[in-house]
């Protein structure tokens, strides 16, 4: 969801490119970080032997999104939103420690490249403290001195968060959640893309346009104000300049979900069904542009509107119908042939 003040000065907001640099970067981070990390895991699962080897790829195939997690998805969100709604009040206690506990790990993935090397770069002449390691037992944890200065960097931005609320330590711990969200969650294949991305379209819309047939009220909108009065890192929040005591946000889902699909096609190899031009720009930079036109169209229909926009309506079509009309003309480039029903078949298999 994006809120906003309904002006077209919004366009000129220092806050409105801060919300959209704020998305793109963590959008474009996470499936760099993410075969990073997939790079260190298989160099360690090779030194550890075949064994480790097969439990690393075990794990990398259990994050991938399933049929079945792809449907049951907005079903699960639409009960958390319906719990937030009714009972925000009385779970907040829990909701805190929740995500106490998610962003802790959160904050670990996305500051240990920083922490490693901070730590390299201090202890280059003493390899004992640079290199000095423990595998905790039964745990797939190695304690480290890069790992005790990320716990460190993060307890303290917890606290910061807690402690003051203030928008920065939030905004941060919100990025963490989304980067790790999307590195370790992976679509494996268009045709989930194509179910996620379009039941996301249809929650988003009906969360907030027709709930209120049947609650009485928005309840995506009810719930969004509470959530960034009461800063939690669910939202990304900026201070607006040019209205005092008003924020542009951006909900988490704005970011992850499209942030899935885009860091699926980042991973994309080419393929005959489906071939990437040497010519013209990738999918990935297509899916990126779209993004990036589906936010300003959502902008400019808070203001046309004057009513707080599901962006999931204006991002998942944005991002997703480019990449596929571009596919579909290659593809007749590729085959020489112009059945369409041939043709989404190829796309929706592709790997």
């Amino acid at each position: 969801l994006v809120a906003m003040a309904y002006e077209w000065s919004v366009f000129l907001e220092p806050a409105t490119f801060a919300l959209l640099a704020t998305a793109l970067g963590a959008i474009m981070y996470a499936p760099y970080r993410a075969k990073l990390f997939d790079a260190d895991m298989k160099a360690a699962a090779q030194r550890e032997g075949t064994s480790s080897k097969g439990d690393h790829q075990h794990n990398s195939e259990a994050n991938h999104v399933s049929k079945v997690m792809a449907i049951s998805m907005p079903v699960v969100g639409s009960i958390v939103l319906i719990l937030l709604f009714y009972f925000l009040s009385k779970i907040f206690v829990i909701i805190i420690i929740f995500i106490c506990l998610v962003s802790l790990a959160s904050l670990n993935v996305t500051w240990y490249p920083l922490s490693e090397y901070i730590v390299n770069r201090a202890f280059a002449s003493h390899a004992r403290i640079r290199d000095w390691s423990i595998k905790v037992p039964r745990v797939d944890l190695v304690l480290s001195v890069p790992f005790f200065l990320t716990m460190i960097i993060a307890l303290g931005q917890m606290a910061a968060w807690l402690f003051t609320g203030h928008w920065i330590p939030t905004n941060m711990i919100a990025v963490s959640i989304a980067i790790t969200g999307m590195m370790f969650t992976r679509i494996g294949s268009m045709k989930i893309a194509f179910i996620l991305l379009w039941l996301f379209f249809i929650y988003d819309v009906f969360w907030v346009f027709l709930s209120h047939f049947i609650f009485g009220t928005s309840v995506m909108l009810s719930v969004a104000g509470p959530v960034s009065q009461l800063s939690l890192p669910l939202v990304i929040a900026y201070p607006r300049i040019f209205a005092k005591y008003s924020y542009s946000l951006l909900g988490l889902g704005d970011i992850v979900l499209p942030g899935l699909f885009i860091s699926y096609l980042y991973r994309l190899k080419s393929s005959t069904a489906i071939q990437l031009s040497r010519a013209g720009l990738s999918y990935y930079a297509i899916a990126l542009i779209g993004y990036v036109t589906g936010f300003v169209v959502t902008i400019a229909m808070l203001v046309v509107i004057q009513s707080g926009q599901p962006a999931l309506l204006y991002l998942v079509p944005g991002i997703f119908i480019p990449v596929t009309i571009v596919a579909w003309r290659r593809y007749r480039t590729v085959t020489s042939t112009t059945s369409y029903h041939s043709y989404l078949y190829h796309f929706l298999s592709l790997p």
